[in-house]
């Protein structure tokens, strides 16, 4: 090999063939060794979060395996310059090793691919979730079997390769993989073959799935949010309308109201139109005179509140579809950036193109930026991993160093403090509950005893029906901005953690709601699928659906 120059000239047929020379050989070597050990690092922290935190979902336990893959492969990467085979033709600089090293990196190289298909794995997980609102309860029923496959598959092809005797020196770039014996071969060499059904298939089927789940995921994201926000103008519209007649309508005190064209207004249509009269249908044997005047403001007010309520659940969820649908890109783009470089050079290289004078010029850049991103994935998943916990945290410690706040959420201690807090109080919680609905009841009787000489009208069907915060009047303003309730009930937490009363008849128990300081672990575990279901048929159909909550802990 000529030491000062990138090419061999084979001096028989002047044949030219590409091969990095010693300096591109040190510079490529050494590039790869610094984000191999980030990868280590950041693979390591996952793990470590996931084991600490103890919870059983679906995407815990791809991140986990994804984890572990990228640990395998990184390890082939780091050692790559060092244990290759010292003795072959073509022996990089830093070679230090002898054939069974060299099959041992092969075997790490081949085992590398669950990288690949973890990665699908998980760009699938996102579309079924978000996309197709699957429940990680039907979720996990196929979810084994995916798991044995890729492993089954990466497992016996890395043993069939040490057992065929395929995996050698390469000779483009630091290690050892599928590759043509160094003394040719008579007819079409079967290592070709080899190296496509091994690698180049689980390569393009991974590109093609990832490329298919994410445009689907964009555009159900990009269509979701466009709808949530001109939703949320429209109800804000119709918000600030119903105040201005609300507040616009309330009547003098000492003015009876007896307008014919108000005694005869359903009650139940103003309420449908905006309105919060409570005067009802005109009978025949009615008064007008005796009607007494409109409620006072404060009424109103508290049937605008509980709109805002509502308002403001239909922009958490559209946000909250966006979030997880952020994530899901964020993971595709990490993947895409560190594996598209390899991708193009084993195209070039199937195609001869280090045959081909001149071809240096192409090879060498992208064989820096393989080594500079391939053994960079786990180090990449991991700031995706932690990025929305520690988005959190900040805003939780936000005093707080920021170093310190990264500790907290890398080795997970701020999650297990909330969760040890959370499971220390059961009583509390109930004991809360109680006194708030003992204080509403005591709120409501006093009001009501205060208004019952100027209400009696309304009658039991319209007090009952229309004047409650009761799940009717939920599911009505749910259709109207287009959310499916969940059992009658909205999750809703308001900026200070405590639970809206958007239906305070059927509300689930406070500990079934996700908190504000419970991780997010991420967007997907809190309502990723909940999310789906509500803005899916954004017709006005309020027909409850079943949610799926967070997961049970470990």
């Amino acid at each position: 090999m000529n030491n000062t120059t990138a090419t061999i000239i084979s001096t028989n047929n002047d044949e030219y063939v590409y091969m990095p020379s010693m300096t591109q050989q040190v510079i490529i070597s050494s590039l790869q060794i610094p984000p191999s050990l980030l990868s280590l690092i950041g693979s390591s922290l996952i793990i470590i979060n996931v084991r600490t935190i103890r919870k059983k979902t679906p995407y815990r336990r791809i991140l986990l395996a994804l984890s572990i893959s990228d640990i395998i492969s990184t390890v082939g990467w780091l050692l790559q310059p060092f244990l290759a085979d010292k003795d072959a033709p073509d022996a990089w600089v830093w070679s230090i090793g002898n054939k069974p090293s060299c099959v041992m990196l092969g075997s790490f190289s081949q085992f590398g691919v669950t990288s690949h298909l973890y990665s699908l794995f998980l760009a699938v997980y996102f579309l079924f979730i978000v996309r197709f609102g699957v429940k990680e309860r039907s979720f996990k029923r196929f979810e084994r079997w995916i798991h044995a496959t890729i492993l089954g598959f990466c497992l016996s092809t890395a043993i069939a390769g040490v057992l065929l005797g395929i995996f050698r020196p390469s000779i483009l770039s630091p290690g050892c993989w599928i590759s043509a014996p160094p003394e040719g071969c008579s007819e079409d060499c079967p290592e070709a073959k080899w190296a496509w059904l091994f690698g180049g298939l689980p390569s393009i089927l991974t590109l093609v799935g990832i490329s298919v789940s994410n445009t689907m995921l964009y555009l159900h994201v990009r269509r979701t949010v466009k709808e949530g926000q001109m939703k949320a103008m429209a109800n804000e519209k119709r918000l600030a309308t119903f105040q201005v007649q609300g507040f616009s309508s309330i009547v003098d005190p000492t003015n009876n109201n007896n307008s014919s064209r108000d005694c005869a207004t359903s009650s139940e249509q103003q309420l449908e139109n905006g309105q919060p009269s409570a005067a009802p249908l005109a009978s025949d044997d009615t008064d007008c005179s005796s009607i007494p005047p409109t409620p006072p403001s404060s009424f109103r007010t508290s049937k605008a509140d509980e709109r805002k309520s509502v308002l403001s659940s239909s922009d958490k969820q559209w946000k909250r579809v966006q979030e997880v649908g952020k994530q899901g890109f964020l993971y595709v783009g990490a993947y895409l950036l560190s594996f598209l470089w390899t991708l193009a050079i084993n195209y070039l290289d199937s195609q001869d193109f280090e045959y081909k004078r001149g071809s240096e010029s192409y090879l060498f850049p992208l064989l820096v930026l393989q080594a500079l991103f391939a053994p960079a994935l786990g180090f990449s998943n991991a700031i995706i991993f932690f990025r929305p916990k520690l988005q959190a945290a900040r805003i939780k410690y936000p005093d707080e160093p920021f170093w310190w706040v990264v500790q907290q959420v890398v080795t997970g201690a701020s999650d297990a403090r909330t969760s040890r807090t959370t499971q220390s109080r059961p009583s509390s919680s109930a004991s809360h509950k109680t006194k708030s609905s003992s204080t509403k009841k005591k709120n409501k009787k006093q009001a009501s005893s205060s208004w019952s000489a100027r209400i009696n009208f309304a009658g039991e069907r319209l007090s009952s029906s229309r004047l409650s915060t009761g799940s009717t009047g939920t599911n009505r303003w749910s259709s109207r901005i287009g959310i499916k309730s969940t059992s009658g009930s909205l999750d809703i937490i308001s900026e200070d953690g405590k639970d809206e009363q958007a239906s305070m008849s059927s509300l689930p128990p406070k500990e079934e709601l996700p908190s504000k300081n419970e991780s997010d672990d991420d967007l997907t575990e809190l309502d990723a699928s909940a999310s789906h279901d509500r803005f899916e048929g954004n017709n006005g159909d309020s027909k409850s659906k079943q949610t799926n909550g967070p997961e049970d802990s470990m």
